[in-house]
């Protein structure tokens, strides 16, 4: 697939710190999550799948908007409604066509039109990192 690419973010193979994990309570017990490992998560309804780098994916019963506000202090953007993207696994982004991303495992996600602005302002700041 020939994409006129704008920028393009690597994946860099650094090895991340395990420490910095979070716990998701449930309602019947809890669940450890290391956030260096989350690909991006996908909303369904009330139903979020966490996908990871490894290829794995859990079911949690929540909602996207609360795992955006639990990983808020972290490299994550919501792209669309149903898509929040780890930005540390960004492959390449277009969006000067179509509108999209291209993740470390070569999955291809659209960007809503109207996060655009804020996905470009995101990447900046990221850039600078």
């Amino acid at each position: 697939m020939n994409l006129p690419i704008q920028t393009n973010f690597l994946y860099s193979p650094k090895r991340f710190n395990r420490e910095r994990s979070t716990i998701i309570y449930l309602e019947r017990g809890k669940t450890e999550i290391y956030i260096e490992e989350i690909l991006m998560c996908k909303g369904e309804g009330n139903y979020t799948f966490v996908h990871y780098k490894n290829g794995e994916k859990h079911l949690f019963s929540k909602t996207l908007k609360q795992f955006c506000e639990l990983f808020e202090a972290y490299d994550f953007l919501r792209i669309s409604r149903s898509v929040l993207i780890n930005l540390k696994y960004l492959k390449a982004f277009n969006t000067v066509e179509e509108l999209s991303v291209i993740m470390i495992n070569e999955q291809k996600i659209d960007i809503a039109r109207r996060r655009k602005a804020q996905f470009q302002d995101t990447i900046r700041k990221f850039s600078k990192k």
